[in-house]
């Protein structure tokens, strides 16, 4: 489970369960929470499509079906992370942001500028 080392008293809750796993105590950590939060739906979606699409038992059209579910998912994920990124500014979260998914930013800029 991903989380911040900062000063404080960093409060966790493992779960095998991505949707139970919780992070708070901190400012960072808190504000981390709260993307996973926002979050947490489209992660689990892609998780179900990616194990459809490689169950082996799809023709074409299927397999093009669900990797366009993906990518939306993606493509809304980056939003997320974009609006996050965003709202901290220069602040350390939002440079861990701009730095961690930046692979998601930059294909959002890509679309924006076309």
């Amino acid at each position: 489970m991903p989380f911040f080392l900062e000063n404080g008293t960093i409060l966790m809750k493992l779960s095998s369960s991505p949707e139970q796993a919780r992070v708070s105590g901190t400012v960072n950590n808190n504000k981390w929470q709260k993307l996973m939060d926002t979050s947490i739906g489209l992660g689990l979606e892609i998780d179900r499509f990616a194990a459809r699409l490689y169950s082996g038992r799809l023709d074409y059209e299927e397999q093009q079906a669900l990797l366009d579910s993906i990518a939306s998912r993606n493509e809304r994920f980056g939003e997320i992370v974009a609006f996050f990124a965003e709202k901290e500014g220069d602040s350390d979260f939002g440079r861990f942001l701009r730095s961690t998914y930046k692979d998601f930013l930059h294909a959002r800029t890509l679309r924006q500028t076309r």
